[in-house]
C-alpha cells in the first residue's frame, strides 16, 4: 500500500476479523492510512498468519466492536491483531481502542518488532499500546510509545498503560521512548506470570502514572 485510505469498514461484531484488512499473506504498508474501521479482532487489520510491515502510513481511530458472544475482554486489538509477523519501522498507531487487550497491538503467539515510529493514544483493558501473548517482542532506540492508557472503565486487569507482556513472552527493549502512559498497575510496562523483560541501558521510562509501578510492575 503506497497511499491512499482503507476508512469505514466493518466486519461484523461477532466473532469478525479485520475491520480494514485481514490477511493470511503478506502484506507491505508504505504510506496512507487504515482509519476508522472495526471488528471484533483486529478494527484496523487482522494477521492471521504471515507478515505485516509497516514503513510509514497510519493506522488510526479503529475499534473492536461490541456484540455477544464475542463481548468484553474477547474484543481484542483496536489498530491492529497479530498472530503472524509485525515489524514497524515507521509510521503512526493512535487513537485506537479495544475494550478488550490491546488498544493498539494484540500479538498472539507471534514476532513483534518495533524499530521506529510512534504508537500513541491507543486505550485499552490491558495494554493500551501493546498486549503481547507468547511472543516475541524487541524495540529499538527510534521507537516512542506515548499517551496510552489501560484504563477503560468496566474492563478488567486494567494493567500495563503502555505495554502488557504476558503468557511467556519475551520483551527486550534496547532503546525508544515509554513515557505518559497511564494503568492501574505498571503505567509505563506491566510484565506477568512467566513472561521475561529486559531493558538495556539507555532506554527511557518516563513520566508513567499508576496505582502500582509507574514505571515498570512485575507480577508472579
Amino acid at each position: 500500500m503506497n497511499g491512499g485510505s482503507i476508512t469505514g469498514n466493518t466486519a461484523g461484531n461477532t466473532a469478525k476479523e479485520g475491520g480494514g484488512i485481514y490477511s493470511n499473506g503478506t502484506i507491505i504498508l508504505v504510506d496512507g492510512s487504515i482509519d476508522h474501521n472495526g471488528s471484533s479482532y483486529g478494527g484496523g487489520i487482522n494477521v492471521n498468519s504471515g507478515t505485516l510491515t509497516m514503513n510509514g502510513g497510519s493506522i488510526s481511530d479503529n475499534q473492536v466492536l461490541s456484540g455477544q458472544p464475542y463481548s468484553g475482554t474477547f474484543r481484542r486489538g483496536g489498530g491492529l491483531f497479530i498472530k503472524g509477523t509485525f515489524t514497524m519501522n515507521g509510521g503512526i498507531i493512535q487513537n485506537n481502542s479495544a475494550e478488550g487487550g490491546g488498544g493498539g497491538i494484540y500479538c498472539e503467539v507471534a514476532t513483534l518488532t518495533l524499530t521506529k515510529g510512534t504508537i500513541s493514544g491507543n486505550s485499552g483493558s490491558y495494554g493500551g499500546a501493546v498486549y503481547t501473548d507468547r511472543t516475541t517482542f524487541s524495540m529499538g532506540s527510534e521507537c516512542t510509545i506515548s499517551n496510552n492508557s489501560a484504563k477503560i472503565v468496566g474492563g478488567t486487569s486494567n494493567h500495563g498503560g503502555g505495554i502488557y507482556v504476558d503468557k511467556s513472552s519475551t520483551f527486550t527493549m534496547d532503546g525508544g521512548i515509554v513515557e505518559s502512559n497511564e494503568a492501574d498497575a505498571g503505567g509505563g510496562i506491566y510484565v506477568a506470570g512467566e513472561a521475561t523483560c529486559t531493558i538495556k541501558t539507555g532506554c527511557i521510562i518516563r513520566n508513567n502514572d499508576a496505582i502500582s509501578g509507574g514505571g515498570v510492575c512485575g507480577s508472579s
